[in-house]
């Protein structure tokens, strides 16, 4: 009768033994889940902002130059070339200093895409700031209230005419 109360005690601490590690798999499983889900929300956040950026660096204006119609990125290329340069004429006659007209339209194209109510990876979107540094001039769009809030950043560059341009997009979310 020894051997098989010996018996049966190993085997119910072997059993509780594989409860202990079950439990500790099924938490580790647990918790890597979680650790993924909110890194891959940041990584969304993250690629919605550089497409959102790179969209807006893509935007074909009203301003030509030299015949040419030129787009954001085009645009602060030749702003950090020649602050003085205009856009030619437009059919009523009249011309904008390239530089005034690339913050002019940052300023109309972020309004008209974000307004006061914009979400990334569904969160409220409260502020945002635009910034194009150049080597002669820098180009800062802000709206909101960016005193508050959590943010996200996507920084690039422009290869510029005479150095690189500097582009960031900070947005501050709830």
């Amino acid at each position: 009768m020894k051997s098989t109360n010996k018996s049966k005690k190993a085997q119910e601490e072997s059993m509780g033994f594989v409860m202990i590690v079950m439990i500790l798999i099924i938490v580790a499983v647990v918790f890597i889940a979680f650790s993924m889900r909110k890194t891959s929300s940041n990584t969304l956040k993250q690629q919605e902002l550089a497409d959102l950026t790179w969209a807006v660096l893509s935007y074909t204006t009203n301003c030509t130059v030299s015949g040419e119609m030129r787009d954001v990125y085009n645009l602060a290329r030749d702003c950090d070339k020649s602050r003085d340069r205009n856009c030619d004429p437009d059919e009523n006659g009249n011309t904008a200093n390239i530089c005034d007209y690339l913050e002019s339209t940052l300023n109309d194209t972020f309004f008209r895409l974000l307004g006061g109510n914009m979400s990334l990876s569904n969160k409220q979107v409260h502020a945002y700031e635009f910034s194009l540094e150049m080597s002669k001039k820098a180009v800062t769009i802000d709206y909101g209230n960016m005193s508050y809030g959590s943010y996200i950043k996507y920084i690039t560059f422009i290869p510029g005419r005479d150095s690189d341009i500097n582009v960031s997009a900070k947005f501050y979310y709830e």
